[in-house]
């Protein structure tokens, strides 16, 4: 159980800089990049989940004592994060059909995806609060 909590924040930390590369390389708005935006964008949304699953095994199977509002609250920014990955991750599917209104898509595409951000990094600074507390 100790190695998967070690393994946890390491493992967030590369979701969080794939989906930060995935950012960065669709901001060069070039058509060759997509492939690329596409293969670390589902590489953050991947290891993400990954960490989700693993975050909630370790809660499940740990007999420590955790602050109950800072883990109910990561717990809960969480669940907010793997919703707006589905919806940015479906949004995304939807942006790759041809012949679809794509400005409304694409608005929902970012918006989720900046928000999951933002609400990653929040969990992730919460996350190691509560991993320094355990120390």
């Amino acid at each position: 159980m100790a190695k998967l909590l070690a393994l946890h924040p390491l493992g967030q930390i590369f979701a969080f800089f794939c989906g930060l590369l995935a950012l960065l390389i669709i901001t060069t708005r070039k058509k060759s990049s997509i492939a690329l935006h596409i293969n670390f964008g589902l590489l953050y949304y991947l290891m993400a989940a990954l960490g989700f699953a693993i975050g909630v095994m370790m809660y499940s199977h740990s007999g420590r004592n955790y602050m109950p509002l800072w883990i109910n609250i990561h717990q809960i920014i969480a669940v907010i994060v793997m919703i707006l990955f589905g919806i940015g991750a479906g949004t995304g599917f939807l942006l790759l059909k041809k012949g679809r209104e794509l400005s409304n898509i694409l608005r929902l595409h970012r918006f989720s995806n900046y928000l999951s951000m933002f609400s990653f990094v929040i969990q992730g600074i919460i996350g190691m609060r509560l991993f320094l507390n355990l120390q």
